[in-house]
């Protein structure tokens, strides 16, 4: 075997065992005590081995605006973070990837370039919806539409948002694909009005954008996306679920036999309004992190099932487009580098969390959901990519020690009760927390 890795306490999709892994060629050979020798050994003592985190909800802005974030920083970020694969939104670079022409210019544009592998997503937007099972040829991972406006509209190239027409129609053809359609669902007519309303009465901080900013927006559209989906057969994810009343509205339609799943972040399991507005425009992002009293019931909801992946969400953007009047920044939040250690911490140490129904919410669910073949779990046969996490060695968050192409983000400072100490791709090892990650790009664009 290339690699062995010893004594570990392993997280497979239904148990947590100390034992040993073998990997040879990239795949996971061998699962049990003793196995033996190999080229290299990794002793895992009193560290826990995980599958490497898929993280289905990644910005990058290459090409096009790779001042916000690139294929070397985003991809360093992942692998840092214990993100071996990520799912990559068609928004914030130019072109948005929603025909075979655009696609082939990021891939292009991305190839040599990947520390860890990358999954591409086309958009849903209303001029392409005759590109619908193209994409699907060309073997993108999944759809995504947004319900309120994206963009730069004055860009003829930058992604656009669908009304209920094109997003009706985009359904029926994404549902023949057999694939799934990712929605930011928020109601396009309420956002806008109420961010006037917003202006209008001079506020100035999060309390007063999250108040503005309540969760009828996010319920109101999930309501008609559930509406279209039962219409239309087409199978369907909201992405970035921040109220934990429309988990309750996600929960009912599975019940009604709706193909439906969601995902939070990170950011709404670790923050709430309140921490959000000490912070202020870094923390700035939509739907807007909400009270204390919802961030524990959304854990609830993701330890009983109800939530299906956790996300990061990573929005990153230049430092300018944050030094700005609370209402007229940009809202993202940089989190990829964190998303998966944050949220062992909080979920290992805090919530007491089943570990592998932990692990599972950030690997096998994911992998599942999106055909993702040969990743998500510590199988026989599957990729090695898998991370060794310290559970009990904590840091503080440093804006030196981010890979980012922008060091800032809304989580510097924060003390997290574990480390990523090595993060591997397919059998080798990408990042190593004494030396950092590797100078090789070992990654691979995926198609499905």
């Amino acid at each position: 075997m290339d690699l062995i890795i010893k004594n570990g306490l392993v997280v497979t999709p239904t148990k947590a065992v100390v034992t040993d892994i073998g990997i040879n060629e990239g795949k996971i050979v061998a699962i049990g005590d003793h196995l033996g020798d190999a080229d290299e050994i990794i002793d895992a003592t009193n560290k826990i081995i995980t599958p490497g985190m898929i993280d289905a909800h990644v910005h990058i802005s290459q090409p096009g605006r790779t001042q916000w974030e690139g294929y070397i920083s985003g991809t360093s970020a992942a692998v840092a973070g214990g993100v071996t694969s990520f799912l990559e939104m068609p928004l914030n670079q130019l072109p948005c990837t929603e025909n075979v022409e655009s696609l082939k210019v990021k891939v292009e544009s991305g190839t040599g370039q990947l520390k860890n592998d990358v999954y591409l997503i086309s958009a849903l937007t209303p001029n392409n919806r005759m590109d619908i099972e193209a994409m699907n040829q060309q073997g993108v991972v999944s759809y995504k539409a947004f319900m309120t406006k994206c963009g730069d509209y004055t860009l003829p190239n930058d992604m656009h948002h669908v009304e209920d027409f094109d997003l009706l129609v985009g359904m029926k053809a994404i549902a023949k694909t057999g694939k799934v359609l990712m929605i930011h669902a928020k109601n396009d007519s309420l956002v806008q009005s109420l961010t006037q309303l917003a202006i209008e009465n001079n506020v100035d901080n999060y309390i007063g954008f999250e108040k503005y900013r309540s969760d009828i927006v996010e319920l109101e559209a999930i309501n008609r996306v559930i509406f279209f989906a039962k219409e239309t057969g087409c199978s369907v994810h909201i992405c970035h679920v921040s109220s934990e009343k429309a988990i309750a509205l996600i929960k009912q339609a599975k019940n009604d036999g709706v193909d439906i799943t969601c995902e939070t972040t990170t950011h709404y399991l670790a923050l709430d309004v309140t921490s959000a507005n000490d912070i202020g425009t870094f923390a700035k992002c939509a739907p807007p992190i909400r009270s204390e009293a919802n961030r524990h019931k959304l854990w609830e909801h993701l330890m009983n099932g109800d939530i299906d992946m956790v996300v990061s969400d990573h929005s990153p953007c230049t430092i300018d487009l944050k030094d700005k009047p609370f209402m007229e920044a940009w809202g993202g939040i940089a989190g990829l580098q964190n998303v998966y250690d944050i949220y062992f911490s909080l979920a290992y140490h805090d919530y007491k969390m089943d570990i592998v129904e932990l692990v599972n919410r950030v690997s096998l669910n994911v992998a599942k959901r999106f055909n993702l073949r040969n990743k998500g779990s510590i199988e026989l046969g599957k990729d090695a990519d898998l991370v060794i996490i310290d559970p009990n060695k904590s840091y503080n968050i440093r804006e030196e020690n981010y890979y980012y192409k922008n060091r800032f983000s809304a989580y510097t400072g924060m003390k997290v009760n574990c480390t990523i100490e090595k993060t591997i791709l397919r059998g080798k090892v990408v990042y190593c927390h004494q030396l950092g990650v590797v100078p090789s790009f070992e990654g691979k664009f995926k198609f499905v």
